[in-house]
């Protein structure tokens, strides 16, 4: 008869078992998975203005219907998008037919009426650094989509196909690493804007300095991370980032990184790229590649192998971010609200989309996020950048069939509740890594049901939400 520690322990071999030795999905698959933010904003931003037809646009309030609209339009199905209940393709078709709805019946604001909000309706385009609704929109969207997947990979009822891979191969996961570090960057692209003057007469001393002080909280975290993992004997998935490195690790390292480069070389295009072609060169004839995937652990570098080389990519896949970031945040202010400007650059995000078919397809490098490679970078920047221009595209769509000619303000066009996912990004996703684990030990997750896997992340994800909302508050 097993003992409970026995039990315990075959428990946990399933768990790691579980999250090993996947190949993953199609790149289409994943970026039909994530058309569904688009949708739901598209939904919420045509019933938003429609709702204000004949008003000046007015931001979100804090209020209970704002809590409810952002959690039944974007968190409930993002958390369906990430099932394998066949709900995805009628949810997408009857949002999109909401919103067509919502949209038909918005009324263009009459000139007359134009011209008297006009003093109203602005924004200080002098004011740095800018804030614009559709990149919030999108950060917000992908730490609701990163809550949701570290929890529902431990259920049966998300597909393995979305789980991340072992070595080679595109999924849902994957994706998701790659694009939380270039979510930053493009916040990040705020520091190098032309006239920003309070960053540019900032000393080299002075930036080290604020980036150690926000490398060092996130090391903290990523001992405690490691400590907790270790000490719990929770289920490890060694060949992701190594024995003792963790997310936090490389993320911790990006800040001071990032303004070495800063000094070093200006143009963080040029650096990024450089150092995405020569890691590259480095991982196929440099035999770093071998040592990745076939060296024995035998001292502390060859421990965290996949961790301590990756995060190189990492740093080309954030100041690639960054450089295009800087695309999205200038714009002329005489253009108001112009399509012409979303449409140039999703027209270059088709363009590095285009680079990455060809390195993966003709030349036939093979996606890896476990070793950070070129192809995963070009993936990570041509899935991200054109599904962030793909937000603004929706708001200046709807800005443009209301009659709206400027650009609103930042907050008019996000659900208040949606926005604090932004702002408070970091402690969400630690307090749902709290959340994830004593889910994990509380219940055995892998014999659940469907009904009872759904029913249990959409509960974890209204607490995650409430967290969000109280911290709002308190703020």
């Amino acid at each position: 008869m097993e003992t409970p520690l026995d039990d315990f322990h075959q428990y946990k071999l399933e768990k790691e078992q579980w999250v090993t030795g996947h190949t993953g999905s199609s790149t289409l698959e994943v970026v039909e998975v994530n058309v569904v933010c688009l949708v739901s904003y598209w939904a919420w931003l045509a019933w938003k203005t429609y709702r204000d037809n004949g008003r000046l646009p007015q931001p979100e309030q804090r209020s209970l219907s704002s809590f409810m609209a952002t959690y039944g339009f974007f968190i409930v199905p993002l958390i369906l998008s990430c099932t394998n209940i066949p709900y995805r393709l009628p949810l997408m078709g009857a949002m999109v037919a909401l919103g067509a709805v919502f949209f038909a019946g918005i009324q263009p604001r009459s000139a007359e009426d134009l011209h008297r909000d006009s003093d109203d309706l602005k924004i200080d385009t002098a004011a740095l650094p800018p804030r614009r609704a559709y990149i919030s929109v999108y950060r917000s969207v992908l730490m609701i989509m990163t809550c949701v997947c570290i929890l529902a990979v431990d259920f049966p009822i998300f597909p393995r196909s979305y789980a991340k891979v072992e070595t080679y191969g595109t999924s849902l996961m994957d994706i998701g690493v790659g694009s939380f570090v270039f979510s930053a960057g493009i916040v990040g692209a705020r520091a190098y804007l032309p006239g920003n003057h309070r960053e540019a007469n900032k000393s080299f001393a002075t930036k080290l300095a604020e980036s150690l002080k926000m490398s060092l909280a996130l090391f903290v975290l990523g001992i405690g991370r490691m400590l907790s993992v270790k000490g719990a004997e929770y289920q490890e998935h060694v060949s992701e980032y190594g024995v003792h490195w963790n997310f936090f690790f490389t993320l911790g390292l990006l800040p001071v990184s990032i303004c070495l480069c800063q000094v070093l070389w200006p143009s963080p295009a040029v650096t990024g790229s450089v150092l995405a072609l020569g890691y590259q060169l480095a991982l196929t004839y440099g035999g770093w590649e071998e040592f990745v995937l076939h060296a024995p652990r035998v001292d502390l570098l060859s421990m965290n192998k996949e961790g301590i080389l990756g995060f190189i990519g990492y740093l080309s896949i954030s100041l690639l971010a960054i450089a295009l970031g800087r695309l999205l945040l200038v714009s002329d202010p005489k253009a108001g609200n112009n399509l012409r400007r979303p449409l140039m650059l999703m027209a270059l995000g088709g363009g590095i989309w285009c680079v990455f078919l060809v390195v993966e397809s003709w030349i036939g490098i093979p996606v890896s996020r476990r070793l950070v490679n070129l192809p995963y970078i070009l993936w990570t920047v041509s899935f991200n950048f054109p599904f962030v221009v793909g937000f603004a595209l929706i708001e200046y769509l709807v800005n443009w069939k209301a009659g709206i000619t400027r650009i609103p303000d930042h907050d008019t066009n996000i659900p208040w509740g949606l926005s604090n996912f932004n702002r408070f990004g970091l402690s969400t996703f630690l307090v749902a890594n709290i959340l994830t684990g004593l889910v994990n030990f509380s219940i055995k997750t892998l014999y659940a049901s469907d009904v009872q896997s759904l029913a249990i992340l959409l509960a974890y994800m209204l607490v995650v939400f409430i967290y969000v909302t109280l911290r709002a508050v308190w703020a």
